[in-house]
């Protein structure tokens, strides 16, 4: 009977021992895996200074404004998961009123965070987050195929007097005597997108310019984010 008992008691033990580890298995851990560096929730939103250059033979003309994108609403998708609305509004300045500028979409996968601009998706990060991980941000649009790789995991960074841990995707960093490609994205966890750098130009190929990377044509935006927060 002793012996019965004993029997009984380690096989508990196992029991509950290998059921312990599995629930910390199935337990994800969102932080690990990135999740919160693209958070999507109703009411969150984030404010940027914008900076945006566009070059041509005649001209260069450049805008500075406020951009504002908020997630207004959700719906189930296809896919049995959510897809947010976002709204983006602008500004010249703090003292003016918002005005809609454009509506874009967001969701995330288990695998992927991808966001919908202008009709056309791309796939933003991948999950879980990982150092010269590497992807095709354009895999899920007709455009030719781009390479996206993160780099800086964790990088800390301060964005209204507050730290925190940030991932940067390079999405192309190109330069010749014929063209500049330079397009990175920084996303801050529990924030989203942080910094956004876009520039693309095109040099002067004419024989009394060439090699003197002279601008004929293109467009340099930059964000900055300068407020953040939920309502």
């Amino acid at each position: 009977m002793r012996l019965a008992n004993i029997f009984t008691t380690v096989l508990l033990g196992i029991i509950i021992l290998f059921s312990s580890c599995d629930t910390d298995t199935l337990e994800p851990n969102s932080s690990r895996l990135g999740f919160d560096f693209f958070p999507l929730e109703k009411g969150l939103f984030r404010t940027y200074d914008v900076e945006d250059i566009q070059y041509s033979v005649l001209s260069i003309d450049t805008l500075r404004y406020q951009l504002r994108e908020q997630v207004v609403d959700s719906f189930l998708n296809q896919e049995d998961d959510y897809t947010y609305i976002i709204h983006r509004f602008s500004r010249v300045n703090e003292n003016q009123s918002w005005g809609l500028d454009s509506v874009w979409t967001a969701r995330q996968t288990p695998r992927q965070a991808i966001s919908t601009e202008n009709n056309v998706s791309f796939i933003k990060l991948i999950f879980p987050v990982n150092e010269n991980a590497a992807w095709d941000g354009n895999a899920l649009n007709v455009n030719q195929g781009d390479e996206y790789v993160i780099q800086d995991l964790f990088n800390p960074k301060t964005y209204k007097e507050k730290e925190v841990r940030t991932v940067t995707v390079l999405q192309e960093d190109e330069e010749d005597l014929l063209i500049k490609d330079e397009r990175k994205e920084i996303f801050a966890e529990h924030i989203g997108l942080a910094e956004k750098t876009f520039i693309k130009l095109e040099f002067c190929d004419d024989s009394d310019c060439f090699g003197q990377k002279v601008i004929e044509r293109g467009r340099a935006l930059r964000l900055v984010l300068i407020d953040y927060g939920k309502e």
